[in-house]
């Protein structure tokens, strides 16, 4: 587990078809969740989240609970 900093989550869409996504939002974070994943698993999760079309990805610092800060990606809508 860990927090991105100075974000917000927001939900898009339509009614029937909404969206999670984050948004910068300066003072606030996000709770997320922090996983290793291989080459592989990162194309794959492109395919599931229709990236470039859907959602955007994009590299963030995250505050993991020791304290120790990562860099990590995001798909952001």
């Amino acid at each position: 587990m860990a927090r991105l900093e100075n974000y917000t989550l927001t939900y898009r869409g339509n009614p029937g078809r909404v969206y999670l996504t984050v948004d910068k939002k300066k003072g606030d974070f996000v709770r997320v969740a922090v996983w290793d994943v291989s080459e592989n698993d990162k194309m794959s999760l492109d395919e599931y989240e229709d990236y470039p079309y859907l959602y955007d990805c994009f590299e963030e610092k995250v505050l993991l609970e020791n304290n120790e800060t990562i860099t990590g990606f995001i798909y952001q809508m």
